[in-house]
């Protein structure tokens, strides 16, 4: 449950390479607070992935991110339910 939720996640990841830092910053919109930065694109998305990871736990233990049918369902404070295998 968690592989699929974070492999469909980590499909709206967004990167830029940051000018002037020989960085890449990449996120995903739809989770707060979960970014990350690495000298290659490879290397931000391998430690974004990991990063959500953190945030879905962080998540849970909060009760943000529930477990329903089999699936996860995240709800950050104030916004609106996000279930990336259904859409947004």
């Amino acid at each position: 449950m968690l592989t699929a939720w974070l492999a469909a996640a980590m499909k709206r990841a967004e990167y830029e390479e940051l000018a002037g830092e020989a960085l890449w910053y990449g996120r995903v919109l739809e989770c707060p607070g979960a970014w990350a930065t690495g000298e290659s694109e490879e290397s931000c998305s391998a430690l974004l992935e990991s990063v959500l990871e953190g945030w879905v736990e962080l998540g849970v233990s909060q009760g943000h991110i529930i477990e329903r049918d089999g699936d996860l369902y995240a709800q950050p404070a104030g916004g609106r339910m996000i279930d990336f295998k259904q859409g947004v």
